[in-house]
């Protein structure tokens, strides 16, 4: 292909993409961005880079020098966002209408640069307004606030332009790429709409279905009431819906981004608030654990009677009276220590120590008190009867908490990673402790001893982390290869960049985020390479 087709295609199709089809309208309802087409080249770099891919690097700045005569895109100002944004829609027209944006440095340089690509353009009208003839559909171009705006429709781009800068919400500058949906910008009547496909849908779940018992039967009813009145409350609550990617080279993360915030003094921002406002006691645990595991939110009586449902006819599935008897009866003991205002459970996984073992501690909050401690001896003694295993009640005390003991079948594979076949079992106050490992007794220990410290503000009501050089010696079939790759990309300043985190927020939104360290790109591509060298 000839530098002059190229230039002609690219520039043709980026146009193209910035018109979409639509109708008239007026109020803008969402919003994605590019912060630059300089980032998206930088980022695109700096990835293929860390994944050993230097020749693809090499071959887009070879591309960006076809485009520009290593100049650059002629009169597009490689440092400023460029995008779409969709306005509400007007009179019933089946599409939104879309508008395309792209900074420019002058409007006669990039016409100029137009015309040298033999691109016909005709002269501005009136109004400004130029048009492009492309395959199957002439676009409307126009230059103000320092971009071109494209549309399709040429009453799309007439009149005052919003400025792309004004359009933006705060995550919407930062990001690589960003999209923001408007939800309390939507018409009544879509709404309206939504939610009525949504009420009709629940109502076909109020048949009793062939062979289905009474008991599933509820748990389903309940279940689909719960799921269409939180939907209903999110479509009337909801104010924006954003999505986010960044490529962060400087502290070395990629960030994954979704936020949904609700209108204010609304149902849905005070549920908002009230989970963001949620923290695990257990959360100063971790302690730089191989993996952490910290979940804490407010539960309904209602959402625990589903699940009692679902779990009581499971129970009537058994085909075993004996078996069936014993679950039952296991299940109630749990149920005396569940509590049913909270849910706030956490896992840790530490290691590997010196001897290249792993210590497992759970922590749960339930409830206190006598019945609480009987229903975990029951609990204990049941499972231990079912499952075969030897249970030491009152084994040992740490203070004056009684630990009890459960000996587990011997396990090889589980040995080799834990060093022992024993779980350590107590219940202090409102709090249940699981250790397992060689070093359960010092883990419990400690767990006792923090318990009262003040979460750290910065944890999430639902947060997990994984550090992945941390986790090399739990498989027994770990190759050397995989060890080698982690010796080379996590060493040095780069010790503590193998996390992967995911957690989900509250407070004015709900925010659910995906962080990982840039550095385990790096890892993926030498583990690549090994495997295909092997």
């Amino acid at each position: 292909m000839s530098r002059l087709m190229a230039k002609r295609v690219f520039v043709l199709a980026a146009v193209f993409c910035l018109a979409l089809a639509a109708q008239p309208a007026q109020a803008q309802v969402a919003v994605v961005t590019v912060r630059s087409v300089e980032s998206v080249l930088s980022d695109a770099k700096y990835v293929l880079k860390l994944a050993g891919q230097e020749d693809l690097s090499q071959q887009l700045d070879g591309m960006l020098g076809l485009l520009g005569d290593g100049k650059g895109i002629p009169g597009v100002d490689a440092k400023k966002p460029l995008g779409i944004y969709v306005l509400e829609p007007k009179n019933g027209a089946p599409l939104p209408p879309i508008v395309g944006f792209i900074p420019i440095t002058k409007e006669k340089d990039f016409f100029d640069a137009l015309a040298k690509l033999k691109l016909e353009v005709s002269e501005p009208d009136g109004k400004g307004i130029r048009s492009i003839d492309a395959p199957g559909v002439t676009l409307y171009l126009r230059a103000a606030n320092g971009h071109l705006y494209a549309s399709n429709e040429k009453s799309h781009i007439e009149g005052k332009l919003q400025d792309p800068a004004d359009l933006l919400l705060p995550i919407n500058k930062t990001s690589l790429f960003a999209a923001s949906i408007r939800f309390d910008r939507f018409p009544k009547e879509l709404k309206e709409t939504a939610i009525a496909a949504m009420k009709q849908e629940g109502q076909k779940e109020l048949k009793k279905k062939p062979g289905e018992s009474e008991t599933e039967f509820q748990a389903r009813l309940a279940g689909t009431k719960w799921i269409v009145e939180g939907m209903t409350t999110v479509v009337q609550d909801a104010m924006d819906l954003t999505f986010s990617l960044q490529i962060d080279q400087k502290a070395q993360k990629i960030v994954l981004d979704h936020s949904l915030s609700a209108k204010p003094d609304t149902p849905l921002a005070a549920q908002f608030k009230s989970f963001g406002q949620q923290r695990s006691r257990f959360a100063g645990l971790a302690r730089d654990a191989a993996i952490e595991y910290v979940m804490t939110f407010p539960i309904s009586e209602e959402l625990l009677k589903i699940l009692d449902q679902g779990v009581e006819d499971g129970f009537k599935k058994q085909k075993d009276a004996a078996k069936r008897a014993a679950d039952e009866e296991s299940y109630k003991a749990f149920r005396k220590l569940l509590r049913t205002d909270v849910v706030d459970w956490a896992a840790f996984l530490y290691g590997p120590d010196p001897d290249k073992l792993y210590s497992l501690l759970f922590a749960g909050h339930v409830k206190s008190g006598p019945d609480a401690e009987n229903g975990l001896r029951d609990f204990l003694k049941l499972t231990a009867k079912e499952e075969r295993v030897t249970l030491k009640l009152d084994h040992t005390k740490i203070g004056a908490t009684a630990v009890h003991a459960v000996i587990r079948k011997k396990d090889k594979s589980a040995d080799k990673v834990f060093g022992s076949d024993e779980l350590l079992v107590a219940r202090h106050e409102d709090v249940l402790l699981v250790t397992m490992g060689n070093n359960g007794t010092e883990v419990m220990k400690e767990a006792l001893a923090k318990l009262n410290q003040p979460a750290p503000k910065d944890i999430a009501p639902i947060q997990i982390q994984v550090s992945l050089s941390k986790l090399a010696g739990l498989s027994t079939e770990t190759t050397k290869k995989y060890t080698d790759a982690l010796a080379k990309v996590f060493a040095g300043r780069d010790k503590d960049k193998d996390k992967i985190r995911f957690s989900i927020q509250g407070g004015d939104a709900v925010r659910v985020r995906f962080e990982m360290d840039a550095a385990i790109i790096k890892l993926i591509s030498m583990l690549k390479s090994a495997k295909d060298e092997s």
